[in-house]
């Protein structure tokens, strides 16, 4: 449950996001293209973490899988900008949660919880 928690958590704050990051770029003329497409990116992103964290309260192990996933790749994207961008401690606070959420969901108990 807790994972499922962070999940929808994590998915919900990024559905916020990236629809501040597209509004704030549909009102700055010219329009960046690749500030709208990245707020779309981060809001997609949302979407399917709040949609596996709800399957997830629903026991479905279908959306375990998405998931572990959507965690995954989204923890390889940070470490990636971090490696990349050398981003100071603060910023990489989401290694931490994004880390804490997969160990989770690959806790030999989460897996049990789920009906086959």
């Amino acid at each position: 449950m807790f994972a499922a928690a962070l999940l929808v958590i994590i998915g919900l704050s990024g559905i916020s996001a990236g629809i501040t990051i597209v509004q704030a770029m549909a009102n700055t003329p010219p329009t960046p293209l690749i500030g709208i497409e990245i707020g779309a990116g981060i809001a997609g992103y949302g979407l399917v973490a709040t949609i596996a964290g709800v399957g997830l309260f629903a026991r479905r192990r279908t959306f375990w899988w998405l998931a572990v996933g959507t965690m995954a790749a989204g923890l390889a994207f940070l470490i990636g900008l971090v490696v990349i961008a050398n981003l100071d401690p603060v910023a990489t606070s989401g290694l931490v949660i994004w880390g804490i959420t997969l160990a989770c969901l690959l806790a030999p108990a989460t897996r049990a919880a789920l009906p086959r």
